[in-house]
């Protein structure tokens, strides 16, 4: 039995390097949530990585893959010029 996508768990997939960036990390039934800080942002423009819990629990994604995804995702965030 695949055991349950939580914070704690995507919580300790963000490396240090990324932590300044990462204003809170939540969830619902549904979905995981990885919200930046005011004032950065990803190269798409995005400040919010979502994670369906569904895809995981179907065994769509390993935590690697969902490790890989999200430090992929950290990897591109940078302040917004003003």
């Amino acid at each position: 039995m695949i055991k349950a996508l939580t914070i704690s768990k995507i919580s300790s997939m963000i490396p240090k390097k990324f932590k300044y960036f990462i204003a809170l990390v939540e969830e619902d039934a549904e979905l995981i949530e990885v919200v930046l800080r005011n004032g950065f942002y990803n190269s798409d423009a995005e400040t919010v990585w979502v994670f369906s819990k569904e895809r995981y629990e179907r065994s769509e994604y390993t935590l690697n893959q969902i490790k890989e995804d999200l430090i992929c995702w950290l990897d591109s965030v940078k302040p917004i010029e003003v």
